[in-house]
C-alpha cells in the first residue's frame, strides 16, 4: 500500500510539473507585441476626432489604408478614390515603435513632395481589430485617429 501511495505521489508530481510547463510555455506564445498587432494586416481609417470633437471623413478618405511591414517599411494607399487626382496613389516611408514611453510612440517618416515629414503618434489603443493613434498638432490640438483592420 505504501508503495502505491509513493507511486501515485510521484505520478501526480510529474503531472503537475508538466501542467506548469505547458501552461507557462503557452502563455509566452500568446503574448503579442505592438509590432505583431501593427503588422498583422492593413489598417483603414474609420474616424477622426479633433480636440475631442468628431470630424466627418470625406468619402475619398474612407477607402485609404495603411500597411506596416515587419522590416519597418510603411505604405499609405489612397484607395480607389483620391481626394486630389494629382496625389500619388501610394506614399511610402518608414515606421518604428518606441516602447520607452508610456504610452508607446509610433514614428512614421515619409517624403511629401520633397519635404521629409516625421509624425509621432501616441499609441492609445492597439488590439488585433482596432488601433487608436493620437498626435498633438499646433493650432489644432489633439487629433485622435481610429483605424480598424481590413
Amino acid at each position: 500500500m505504501f508503495l502505491n501511495l509513493k507511486k501515485n505521489f510521484t505520478l501526480l508530481t510529474i503531472l503537475m510539473l508538466a501542467l506548469v510547463f505547458v501552461g507557462t510555455s503557452c502563455k509566452k506564445d500568446d503574448e503579442k507585441t505592438s509590432k505583431d498587432f501593427l503588422t498583422a494586416h492593413d489598417w483603414k481609417l474609420v474616424s477622426v476626432k479633433i480636440g475631442g470633437i468628431a470630424s466627418t471623413l470625406d468619402p475619398c478618405d474612407q477607402d485609404d489604408f495603411a500597411t506596416f511591414h515587419d522590416d519597418g517599411e510603411y505604405h499609405l494607399d489612397e484607395g480607389a478614390t483620391k481626394c486630389d487626382p494629382t496625389d500619388p496613389q501610394e506614399t511610402t516611408g518608414t515606421w518604428s515603435i518606441s516602447d520607452k514611453t508610456t504610452p508607446e510612440t509610433l514614428t512614421i517618416k515619409y517624403d511629401d513632395n520633397g519635404t521629409q515629414v516625421t509624425e509621432e503618434y501616441d499609441i492609445t489603443e492597439l488590439t488585433d481589430a482596432t488601433m487608436v493613434l493620437t498626435i498633438e498638432v499646433p493650432l489644432f490640438g489633439t487629433i485622435e485617429n481610429t483605424f480598424e483592420k481590413i
